[in-house]
């Protein structure tokens, strides 16, 4: 009588060998577990384009207080500067 088919097909020879049998469930448990983390993690062009609008209002405002943190510390020198020229004649 002819052997009976085998249910796993593609290893030839091989298919009943547990090694190989093992690995090619530990990849597939492996590429869905990467495959479920892509789709989770993915951003798309709106996403993106909703992240740069906010970085571009958050450097904004940065360089606004920059600014005006560089006019206080000007304004502090020019003071100390006129009032060290008024004291030392």
């Amino acid at each position: 009588p002819p052997p009976p088919p085998r249910s796993t097909e593609g290893f030839g020879e091989f298919a009943l060998s547990s090694p190989i049998i093992m690995f090619s469930a530990g990849f597939a448990r492996q590429k869905a577990k990467i495959g479920g983390a892509m789709g989770e993690n993915v951003a798309t062009k709106a996403d993106l384009a909703a992240l740069k609008s906010e970085l571009k209002a958050d450097l904004a405002a940065l360089e606004a207080r920059l600014y005006r943190h560089l006019w206080i510390m000007a304004a502090g020198i020019v003071g100390v500067t006129v009032t060290l020229i008024k004291l030392i004649p």
